[in-house]
């Protein structure tokens, strides 16, 4: 945002320092949760400790430790692994964020030659006018995360207005984020509800779906041994 407008002025004055507070409060927690989990992992159940002290939150409180205490002892755990794990993780997490923005990038290439379109309001960037539609992308999916709607479905559609609108030739934002969004939301939803209903006749028929391993329930045991997804198939591990 220091050198390029990545807030796109559509926003306006409030628009812009909402999404910047939105922003920077996603760092925090974010921040947070990292140092909890790789420094001190009992401040997960202090802070949840004080929060479900709050009157109409009490009803929740053996729940919340519940679980709180689970992150602890997963953060535990966390904090004794390999460097090696670590820049696996970030390197599967780097590319899969890297795979969401260069679909919207592709998507939007396929419609026009080049982005953004508008040179006369983006001269001086040069070669940086495709970065800055990638970045603007990036604050487009940051700010979809905290669309109330399942999927981001319609909120998201509406920032890609703003946010992609200006960087595109007259008409074409309309297309690019229908082919977006059928290629990342409506094609996935479809294959869920399909998994699903699979899922739901089996229940009907009286079968049991297959049961989800817990590695907290076989500390002990093989299963807390093992590294990595677990495949399950009829409740046996292969």
């Amino acid at each position: 945002a220091i050198w390029l407008p990545v807030f796109p002025t559509t926003l306006g004055a409030a628009g812009v320092g909402t999404v910047a507070a939105y922003l920077g409060g996603l760092l925090v927690y974010i921040s947070f949760f990292a140092y909890a989990t790789l420094v001190r992992p009992e401040l997960i159940e202090t802070v949840a400790g004080y929060v479900v002290r709050l009157k109409w939150l009490r009803r929740f409180e053996p729940t919340v430790r519940r679980e709180t205490r689970r992150l602890g002892q997963q953060a535990r755990r966390l904090r004794h692994k390999p460097l090696r794990f670590y820049a696996i993780g970030v390197g599967y997490t780097a590319l899969y964020w890297i795979a969401r923005y260069g679909i919207l990038l592709m998507v939007a290439l396929s419609f026009v030659a080049d982005v953004p379109q508008d040179v006369e309001h983006f001269p001086e960037y040069g070669s940086f006018r495709a970065t800055l539609y990638v970045i603007r992308s990036a604050g487009l999916w940051l700010a979809g995360l905290a669309m109330p709607t399942p999927g981001g479905a319609g909120g998201i559609e509406a920032l890609g207005v703003l946010y992609l609108g200006p960087l595109l030739p007259d008409g074409f934002i309309g297309p690019v984020l229908i082919a977006w969004r059928m290629l990342t939301f409506q094609l996935v939803f479809g294959i869920g509800l399909v998994v699903a209903g699979n899922v739901l006749k089996q229940m009907l028929r009286g079968e049991s779906p297959p049961p989800i391993l817990d590695p907290d329930d076989e500390a002990d045991g093989p299963a807390g041994a093992l590294e990595g997804p677990v495949a399950v198939v009829s409740g046996e591990r292969l």
